[in-house]
C-alpha cells in the first residue's frame, strides 16, 4: 500500500504508516537541525550586539564594573582577615598572661614591662596602596604589625623560660607543687577559731578533708626526716626535707608508710589519712616551711596529683 503524506497545519510533520495503521512523527534531517541552529545562533549574536551597543550608548564601563566586583570580593575577604586578627590578639594576650604569672612565680622570672608589651607600632602608609584603601584597612595593618611585634617579644620570653627551666630543672623537682591528697580545703592558713576551745589561734597550715584511709603523697622530691609522733597534737606525722630551703609536714595520719632517711620522689605514697592527735575528724593537716618560716601552702600547689 502506498504511503500518503499528511501535512498538518502546525508543525511537526506526521506520516501515515499502513503496517501499524497509524501516524508516525517524521524525524528532522541533519540539514534542517543545522539550519535551525544557525538561525538561533544568529539571533543570539544579534541580541548580544544590541545589548552591548545599548549599554555603551548609556555610558556603561565594563572595566569599572569588573573593578567594583573585585573590590567587593576583596572587602569581604578583608573582613574575614580582620575577624581572624581579633582572635589572634586574644590568644597571644592569654599566652602572655599565663607566662607572666605562672612561670614568673615558679622560676623567679622577670616579667615584661607592660609599657613595652603594649608599645605602639608607627610608620607611614606604604606606597603602592590600592586606590580603594581606607582608614579601616590601615588600622588593621597596624594591628597586624603589633601582633607580630608581640609574637617576637613572647618568643624571646619563652626562650628565656626554657633556659631558666633547664637551669632550675633539678630545683623544680624539690619545690612543693602538688596537693598531697585528693580532698577539699576546710580550714586555711592564718588565724582561726580553735575547734576545741573556741579561742583564736594561728593555723600554720591547711586542713584538707578526705576519707579515712585515703592515700597521702609527697609534694616534691626529698628525704624523710620525721615519721612518727614526736610532737603532741599532730598525731602520726611525716616530715620531708626537700632541700633548697623547703620542708613539708603531713599530720593526723592513721598510718605512715616511710622511714626516716628514706629518699622519696614527688607523688610517692607517705601514709594514709586519719584523725590522730589533736583532731575532730579524718583530714590532713599540711604545712610548707620555707627557710624556717611557715608559709601558706596554697601558694605552692597548682594541682591534685
Amino acid at each position: 500500500m502506498r504511503e500518503r503524506m499528511i501535512q498538518f497545519t502546525a508543525r511537526p510533520t506526521y506520516l501515515f504508516d499502513a503496517e501499524i495503521c497509524g501516524y508516525t512523527r517524521k524525524s528532522k534531517g541533519i540539514r534542517q537541525i543545522l539550519g535551525q541552529f544557525l538561525v538561533l545562533t544568529g539571533l543570539a549574536a544579534a541580541l548580544a550586539g544590541t545589548l552591548v551597543y545599548s549599554l555603551h550608548r548609556r555610558g556603561f564601563d565594563a572595566e569599572a564594573f569588573y573593578l567594583t566586583y573585585r573590590q567587593e570580593q576583596m572587602a569581604e575577604r578583608f573582613q574575614q582577615y580582620a575577624s581572624a586578627l581579633v582572635g589572634m590578639e586574644t590568644e597571644i594576650n592569654a599566652i602572655h598572661r599565663n607566662d607572666q604569672t605562672f612561670y614568673r612565680s615558679i622560676l623567679n622570672k622577670k616579667s615584661i614591662d607592660p609599657e613595652i608589651w603594649e608599645a605602639g607600632v608607627g610608620g607611614s602608609v606604604r606606597t603602592g596602596t590600592p586606590r580603594f584603601a581606607s582608614p579601616t584597612l590601615q588600622d588593621v595593618a597596624r594591628r597586624y604589625e603589633k601582633v607580630l611585634y608581640k609574637l617576637s617579644l613572647q618568643k624571646v620570653s619563652f626562650e628565656e623560660t626554657a633556659r631558666l627551666a633547664e637551669l632550675k630543672s633539678e630545683e623544680l623537682k624539690h619545690i612543693p607543687a602538688i596537693l598531697p591528697i585528693n580532698g577539699r580545703t576546710v580550714s586555711g592558713f592564718g588565724y582561726r577559731s580553735d575547734p576545741f576551745h573556741g579561742h583564736g589561734h594561728f593555723h600554720a597550715g591547711v586542713d584538707i578533708s578526705a576519707p579515712y584511709g585515703a592515700p597521702i603523697f609527697a609534694a616534691a622530691d626529698g628525704v624523710v626526716i620525721t615519721s612518727g609522733t614526736p610532737e603532741w597534737g599532730y598525731g602520726l606525722q611525716v616530715e620531708i626535707d626537700h632541700g633548697y630551703g623547703f620542708v613539708t609536714k603531713y599530720a593526723h595520719l592513721s598510718q605512715t608508710m616511710v622511714q626516716v632517711g628514706q629518699k622519696v620522689k614527688r607523688g610517692a605514697k607517705l601514709g594514709l589519712c586519719g584523725s590522730s592527735g589533736y583532731s575532730t575528724g579524718p583530714h590532713l593537716h599540711y604545712e610548707v616551711i620555707r627557710n624556717g618560716v611557715k608559709v601558706n601552702p596554697e601558694d605552692y600547689y597548682y594541682s591534685v596529683r
